[in-house]
């Protein structure tokens, strides 16, 4: 019976870091994809490099880490 228990409980923790990890891999996919959707609309493909496009790409850079980091 003690064997059964162990076992259970090792596998539980096993499922909950798989599932951390996934759940991290696409919280990550996503806000990265959002990022980058949000640039190319905003400044789009064709515009030249605007003044203020690096400092927008730190912010968002900035954001979608504290996002991953909270």
């Amino acid at each position: 019976m003690t064997n059964s228990v162990k076992r259970t409980t090792i596998s539980s923790v096993n499922w909950d870091r798989q599932l951390k990890r996934r759940l991290f891999i696409t919280d990550a996919l996503v806000v990265i994809l959002t990022v980058i959707a949000a640039r190319l609309l905003r400044f789009g493909l064709d515009e030249p490099l605007e003044s203020d496009q690096p400092v927008y790409d730190g912010l968002s850079a900035l954001l979608a880490i504290a996002w991953l980091v909270a």
